[in-house]
Parts: structure tokens; C-alpha cells; sequence
């Protein structure tokens, strides 16, 4: 997954401002990168409802993660999550791996070349179809997420 930037530790903020007579919903999400894959999806990031005459600030840096997240449906009323999340940057953290061993998706530690300045997941042919989905977090919140598949490289 491609995120290219170059202020990374760099704070940005954003204030939303509720003039209107009624609450009203903001929704935060990052538009889709240039080299990004179609299949990864933008998540909403920050999502906030306001009441009339009032502001929220959303605050946030730019400290990059890769994130996995595995949810299944035992039953209607009854699911489990899990997840990891793995510190990533732009120089040297900037690729990682991406399996599913013993029962359990983890990142693991690889260098196979991936496209310099972007930040690329590699998924090895241990992954099962539609268990899990690996991404790309800021700040600590996940901002692009794709579903996982063996042998892709995102």
C-alpha cells in the first residue's frame, strides 16, 4: 500500500464547526493514495457527531503503523476480533510480512524489495481466504485496510 509522505512526526489538526440548528455528523477519512491497490478500502477515521452552536478539533500526527484485524461470527450474537498492529515508516520500517501460522495471523520481519518511499505489506501463501484484513494506520487509528490473500503483496 503506497502512502508516501514526508512529514512524518509532523501534527495536523482540524476543526469542525456546527453553525446549524440541528446535530450534525463529521466524518474524517483519508482520499485513496496514487499506487494504492483498488482493493484497499479507506476507513473512516474519526467520526463525531455535534450538537448545535458548538466545534470539535481533531488533532492527530503523522506516525504510521501496519495493522491486521481477523473478526468471525461464531453466531448471531456472539464474534470475536483480533489484531496487530507493527510500527512503520517511510525509511527503514518501511516493509513488513504477513502470515498465518499455528492458528494465528502475525506480521513478520521480511525484506523482499518493495517500492522505496511507500509502505508495502507482503502476504505469503500461508493465508487463508477471507479470514483477515491487513492495512495501514496513523496516529494508531487503521486508515486503509484490504482483505487478505495469499501470495499478494499490498
Amino acid at each position: 500500500m503506497s502512502c508516501k509522505d514526508s512529514n512524518i512526526g509532523q501534527s495536523y489538526s482540524i476543526k469542525f464547526i456546527n453553525n446549524s440548528s440541528g446535530n450534525n455528523t463529521f466524518v474524517c477519512y483519508q482520499k485513496q493514495s496514487k499506487g494504492m491497490p483498488p482493493e484497499a478500502q479507506s476507513l473512516a477515521w474519526f467520526v463525531r457527531t455535534a450538537a448545535p452552536d458548538t466545534h470539535i478539533k481533531f488533532t492527530w500526527t503523522v506516525d504510521y503503523s501496519f495493522i491486521w484485524t481477523e473478526t468471525e461470527v461464531l453466531r448471531d450474537d456472539y464474534y470475536y476480533e483480533a489484531g496487530g498492529m507493527k510500527k512503520a515508516d517511510l525509511d527503514e520500517n518501511d516493509q513488513t510480512g504477513f502470515t498465518y501460522a499455528n492458528e494465528e495471523f502475525h506480521f513478520t520481519d521480511t525484506s523482499f524489495g518493495g517500492t522505496e518511499g511507500a509502505l508495502t505489506i507482503k502476504m505469503d501463501d500461508a493465508i487463508p481466504p477471507n479470514k483477515a484484513h491487513a492495512g495501514i494506520a496513523m496516529s494508531g487509528a487503521g486508515v486503509y485496510l484490504a482483505s487478505a490473500r495469499k501470495n499478494w503483496e499490498a
